[in-house]
């Protein structure tokens, strides 16, 4: 018994290290591979990540490195996508929809949710040896995000989803870069998103901004205060970079596991679009349509927050138009978190 005991301490390891170096092999292999097929093996987060630290050693923040004659945009694409309804009830309980969101009748996916399906498309981005920036320290600063269809269609068939840098542009504080993604079904664009990151030169230390105390229109609602919790639920990782998804699964810095004791935009976009949709209904969330988000600063956890949201008045004919504004923001000093506008576009 004892024999076994001591073979069994020794070959579980042992399984365990043949199948880390076999995962990080095969990885290696299809390196300057672009296209990759989701019924076959992605390249694993473990990968990604020692390639992130190696291109985060050569780097230095806030420089924009000079392209060679054959380097290109990293662009990658993820074929043949198969949406997973247990990913999307974890993201729809986390960001306040509701751990029964996805069961409901006439309410289409939440806009942010592709977010999480494009997620290993940005650590494959960030970390590739085509990224002219440091991966370390990238800052969210706007996003874009359009629904042309929707976001259900996914749940139809196969999809495929796309990410790659469009521009880099050098600023007073860095360089910005712009980086687009898109989810296809049939050759049709779906849902799509630029997201502009930061690559700060110095260590940022952003002024404090205040959300502005009147609103342009006259159907403001009540505050809505949230609770940050030190857990925001969501499982999934996005690059390992300040912008990643592992601030939204938040463990306090003093236990050194994972970095920041701040959330990501992304977590809070997700609650001021889900408290919208709760208090407007479905409809004002129906494609086509597009969001415009601004990351103003970050929002510390454990905390409360308040979120306004109202639609905003068409200064033309002094109605109420198609454009709802939202902002989240410390209630108690007025800093202002992120501030974004939700439009209605035409068919």
């Amino acid at each position: 018994m004892e024999y076994c005991t001591k073979l069994l301490s020794l070959a579980v390891p042992a399984y365990g290290f043949y199948t880390i170096c076999i995962s990080l092999y095969e990885t290696y292999r299809r390196k300057k591979c672009v296209v990759f097929e989701s019924r076959r093996a992605l390249p694993c987060y473990l990968y990604l990540y020692v390639k992130y630290k190696i291109q985060a050693f050569r780097k230095r923040r806030g420089q924009l490195y000079p392209g060679s004659e054959t380097t290109v945009n990293p662009t990658f694409t993820i074929l043949n996508c198969r949406l997973k309804v247990n990913e999307l009830r974890w993201y729809c309980w986390a960001a306040g929809y509701g751990w029964d969101y996805p069961d409901s009748v006439f309410r289409d996916i939440p806009l942010c949710f592709c977010h999480v399906l494009c997620g290993r498309l940005l650590a494959m981005v960030t970390s590739s040896n085509d990224f002219r920036l440091s991966p370390q320290g990238l800052l969210p600063v706007q996003e874009t995000i359009r629904k042309r269809q929707p976001i259900d269609e996914l749940k139809k068939g196969c999809f495929r989803l796309e990410a790659g840098v469009t521009e880099y542009r050098p600023v007073d504080s860095g360089v910005e870069v712009d980086i687009c993604f898109k989810a296809l079904r049939a050759d049709q664009p779906v849902w799509e998103s630029v997201l502009t990151l930061l690559s700060p030169r110095h260590c940022p230390v952003s002024p404090v901004r205040h959300c502005p105390t009147g609103v342009d229109g006259a159907t403001e609602i009540k505050p809505l205060e949230i609770r940050v919790p030190l857990l925001t639920g969501l499982k999934s990782a996005w690059a390992f970079s300040d912008v990643s998804l592992k601030n939204l699964l938040v463990l306090p810095p003093r236990l050194g596991i994972v970095g920041h004791s701040s959330t990501h935009g992304l977590w809070m976009v997700s609650r001021c679009l889900a408290e919208i949709e709760k208090h407007k209904g479905a409809d004002e969330l129906r494609a086509p349509l597009c969001v415009s988000v601004q990351f103003q600063q970050p929002l510390e956890l454990p905390g409360r927050a308040v979120i306004r949201f109202w639609k905003a008045r068409d200064e033309a004919c002094l109605q109420p138009s198609n454009v709802y504004r939202f902002q989240l923001q410390d209630d108690s000093t007025g800093t202002c978190h992120i501030m974004g506008e939700l439009v209605r576009e035409s068919d």
